[in-house]
């Protein structure tokens, strides 16, 4: 069964009959082919919307849906304190959905029209260098530990390094196979939205650590380069604990303990951070990370403690 269709019977089932029908063929047809998590974030936020619009005017049809009630819907969102990078996800939802609408001829007119996004600052979610230092420091000593849990442990350790060195995203790295891991290149990687990256470098130590890890720690069991314990593809729950387990002793085993926040996600903005200081290039930031243009600028800014850092020197 398709997964876009398996969460269509979340959405409330107070809505006009073409609206019971659209909503299924949008995800099914449009959505197809974009992560879990993607699809579960359309689905929350157009849930919201049809359950703000039934609120307001009764069961939601598409044929009376019209851009002041994308508007009031959106000025709602502030009203009820959410901040702007939520309403702009929000608002990204209901254009796609609205767009769609209107491309294919379900309505006849343009439901998202004019509405634009909250210009915001945007700041990457980058790892201290001293916190990562003592990450990693902590990761190695777990991944020396003679225990059974020697394998995981060295395996989080490469994973961590994997996905600074990389700059993929979990759910990329999470589908690589052996056969992809071609020297110091992951090949024809899956990437978001259905695109296939041709090739993704990193550097030879992660390379060869990598290596080691295949040829001495995975457990065997399916052709998922990182495997839990049982040799099946490792999971993102299992991706997050792993991090923060390591996060939350790397946090108590230094003076201070200063708090250490890891994701997935920040190994990834710290990745894209490093190549853009290095590069000063936003084309080779975009084409490295496999997002378009306009999102590498949050790389370009710098961040309050450089501003201070910066006043200080002059």
């Amino acid at each position: 069964m398709n997964k876009s269709l398996q969460i269509v019977p979340s959405f409330p089932s107070e809505m006009g009959a073409d609206m019971q029908v659209l909503l299924p063929k949008y995800f099914a047809e449009e959505l197809s082919g974009l992560s879990p998590l993607t699809l579960k974030v359309r689905r929350t936020d157009l849930t919201k919307f049809v359950q703000f619009y039934n609120s307001m005017y009764g069961n939601l049809n598409a044929k009376n849906w019209y851009p002041r009630d994308s508007r009031l819907f959106l000025d709602e969102l502030g009203r009820q304190g959410y901040a702007p990078s939520y309403r702009n996800r929000n608002l990204a939802s209901i254009k796609s959905f609205g767009r769609w609408l209107w491309e294919y001829r379900y309505v006849d007119h343009d439901p998202v029209k004019g509405l634009r996004e909250i210009q915001i600052e945007l700041q990457p979610k980058v790892i201290d260098e001293r916190q990562l230092h003592r990450f990693y420091k902590i990761a190695d000593r777990l991944a020396a530990q003679p225990t059974h849990a020697k394998s995981q442990g060295f395996r989080n350790a490469v994973l961590a390094q994997t996905l600074e060195a990389s700059g993929l995203r979990i759910e990329e790295v999470l589908s690589l196979t052996l056969e992809q891991f071609v020297g110091n290149r992951f090949l024809n990687v899956k990437a978001k939205g259905g695109k296939v990256r041709s090739a993704v470098s990193i550097k030879k130590e992660v390379a060869d650590l990598i290596r080691c890890y295949i040829r001495s720690y995975r457990t065997r069991g399916s052709n998922a380069i990182f495997t839990n314990r049982y040799g099946t593809r490792l999971s993102r729950n299992g991706v997050a604990q792993a991090l923060n387990k390591i996060a939350a002793l790397a946090s108590s085993a230094f003076a201070g303990g200063e708090m250490i926040k890891v994701s997935p996600h920040r190994f990834r903005h710290s990745h894209a951070k490093k190549l853009y200081d290095s590069t000063k290039d936003p084309v080779l930031v975009a084409r490295r990370l496999g997002n378009g243009i306009k999102y590498v600028s949050r790389y370009a800014t710098a961040s309050d403690s450089e501003i201070d850092s910066a006043i200080e020197k002059i």
